[in-house]
């Protein structure tokens, strides 16, 4: 069996969710977003493999660039009311 398809079995396994992208005519690329963590995993047609892997957090700012991007008084509006809130 293909390097290819061992992973994949592996990854269903384990019920981890994956996409397949296919940048290059000899190489499958399959990633793999999990918590904290995304992984590109390529797979040539000769059979080997190379990893990359990318960790980051996953909080999420809200409002965070919006004064810069929007030009329609809304940032302020939202800014006003998170103070009342917080108050």
């Amino acid at each position: 069996m293909h390097n290819l398809y061992e992973i994949l079995q592996e990854l269903d396994l384990a019920n981890i969710h994956y996409h397949l992208g296919r940048y290059r005519d000899d190489v499958v690329t399959i990633h793999v977003t999990v918590p904290g963590k995304r992984i590109e995993v390529d797979v040539e047609s000769d059979g080997s493999v190379s990893t990359a892997s990318f960790s980051g957090h996953e909080d999420l700012e809200l409002g965070v660039g919006i004064e810069k991007t929007s030009r329609t008084g809304t940032a302020k509006k939202n800014k006003k009311s998170e103070l009342k809130a917080e108050a």
